[in-house]
């Protein structure tokens, strides 16, 4: 059973281990986060089946964050580390296209 993320309760904890881990059909992935992995390891993001090799890029919002896992996620899986705090809107259009 799918829920619809309004109904989601957001608790604070992340686990990066809950991405799926089949492969999913896309050329390359965005993953939204602070970067910090409460309840597992930053290293199953880039060893996840679910990728198979192709890049995810890794797009931070927040002033508090695991920079340094986002930025190895992204540099493992050959993506994009995007800080939304240090870009204009127009290199952050740059950096996505």
């Amino acid at each position: 059973m799918r829920k619809a993320i309004e109904t989601v309760i957001y608790d604070g904890g992340t686990n990066f281990e809950a991405i799926r881990s089949q492969p999913v059909s896309s050329d390359e992935f965005l993953l939204f986060s602070d970067g910090l992995s409460t309840l597992s390891d930053a290293d199953f993001v880039a060893k996840s089946s679910a990728f198979n090799g192709r890049p995810v890029h890794c797009v931070v919002s927040s002033a508090k964050a695991d920079y340094s896992a986002m930025k190895w996620i992204a540099a493992q899986t050959n993506g994009k580390f995007i800080n939304l705090n240090a870009l204009s809107t127009e290199q952050i259009q740059n950096e996505l296209m």
